[in-house]
């Protein structure tokens, strides 16, 4: 068995939370007060210009060649990709509000940033893993739910489920898979403990925009 399909058998539960999440829910009807979403997206431009600077970061670290040059591509488009988004919400009257991170942003750019300072690639990987594949297939189980017609989320759900999201999320699994081929049991189970602790921000990051806490 693959390292991600074993990873995804650890996180079965906490996705089950994120999929069940109010914000989610809401999100996907339509409902969700407007302010909530404001609150997500500040915290989600706090996170993006850290999270940009973590890519680069991590892209250094791979060996020259088709491979970096593929995810430096992926990790720029990404990133391109959700600043457009905010500049199209932001037009469309879904201004983020001016605030400090909350603890559970704080929380998530300490726990990757502390990771990649390390310099070890695997592990890395696997921290970083989950912002691109589980909210890239968080966004497919939004859509498959979803009310898109007068949804004045719409935007944000078909920009999470686009082709180049799947083709990220499926770069950066396959990439981390031939690391973990090559790992020890021990480095195996230090992506994996990485991996989830990831996810369970994740869970915190929709749960504090819902909460504003």
């Amino acid at each position: 068995m693959s390292w991600s399909k074993e990873a995804w058998h650890h996180i079965v539960p906490i996705l089950e939370e994120i999929r069940n999440h109010p914000f989610v829910k809401e999100l996907a009807d339509g409902t969700l007060p407007k302010e909530k979403f404001a609150t997500y997206l500040a915290q989600d431009r706090i996170y993006l210009a850290n999270y940009g600077q973590e890519m680069r970061d991590l892209a250094s670290m791979l060996p020259d060649g088709p491979m970096q040059d593929l995810y430096r591509k992926f990790a720029q488009e990404s990133i391109d990709s959700e600043n457009a988004l905010h500049e199209q919400l932001g037009e469309m009257g879904f201004d983020s509000i001016d605030t400090e991170p909350l603890a559970g942003t704080t929380g998530y750019m300490r726990h990757t940033s502390g990771i990649i300072a390390k310099k070890d690639l695997a592990v890395s990987m696997a921290a970083m893993l989950p912002c691109m594949w589980v909210y890239n297939e968080v966004g497919k189980y939004i859509l498959g739910i979803a009310r898109l017609e007068g949804n004045p989320y719409r935007a944000w759900i078909e920009c999470y489920t686009s082709q180049m999201m799947d083709e990220g999320a499926e770069c950066s699994v396959r990439l981390t898979d031939e690391l973990a081929e090559e790992a020890t049991p021990q480095k195996r189970e230090s992506m994996t403990s990485a991996f989830v602790e990831s996810v369970r921000f994740e869970l915190k990051f929709w749960d504090q925009a819902y909460k504003n806490q």
